[in-house]
């Protein structure tokens, strides 16, 4: 945990190096912990954890290869959590999480449809806990996310249609939240991104977006 913390505070400093040998560091206890004892489920979680903080510093350095293969590492042990109990709804969230940083990767090495994949897992995910508690502001929020991440894959992939219809569903669901809580500033911003995103392409517009420009 220690280690985490401070690999925290110095990514967050910007010094990626020092970062990364602190979660490396806290990896090697945390292997050592799953390995001693499999039916641990924190253990693993927590193992699940390290693979993911590795893989955010690999991917900030560019290293989309390293990164991938943590987080992979990260999904094949929230895998095994999420069936060993469905109604965990922490582990549930912990996969989708998995599958988006997965979705994000292979958008970046310009494979598509596994992104594609990988966002539409989450996606599935996203859902049934956005639909299992609709007061739950933080799963609709990541359900909006799945949708906008969808819409980036569809329209890099020059499918405006597509992209549209994702953009709007994420843009309903970003509506009600930014009316629930005006003071929530980031609620209150995220619908003017989902807007300027419906309207390029309810223009015809062929620009993508964001992340998935690169495929």
């Amino acid at each position: 945990m220690s280690y985490n913390k401070i690999g925290d505070i110095k990514a967050a400093q910007g010094d990626a190096p020092a970062a990364l040998a602190a979660y490396e560091d806290g990896l090697a206890i945390r292997k050592k912990l799953a390995a001693a004892d499999p039916t641990n489920t924190e253990w693993q979680r927590d193992l699940s954890v390290s693979y993911n903080k590795i893989g955010d510093i690999k991917a900030a350095q560019g290293d989309a290869p390293a990164a991938l293969a943590a987080y992979e590492d990260g999904l094949a042990i929230r895998k095994k959590l999420a069936e060993a109990d469905p109604t965990n709804t922490a582990w549930q969230r912990d996969l989708s999480v998995s599958y988006n940083k997965i979705g994000d990767i292979k958008a970046a090495q310009g494979d598509a449809p596994a992104a594609l994949a990988a966002y539409e897992d989450g996606l599935a995910i996203a859902k049934k806990l956005a639909a299992a508690d609709p007061t739950n502001t933080e799963w609709q929020r990541d359900l909006s996310v799945s949708y906008e991440r969808i819409g980036d894959i569809k329209a890099a992939q020059g499918d405006g249609s597509a992209a549209l219809a994702a953009y709007e569903d994420g843009l309903a669901i970003r509506k009600k939240l930014a009316a629930a809580d005006p003071t929530n500033t980031a609620w209150q911003r995220d619908p003017s991104v989902s807007s300027r995103q419906d309207r390029r392409y309810q223009s015809g517009a062929r620009r993508c977006p964001s992340r998935a420009c690169r495929l």
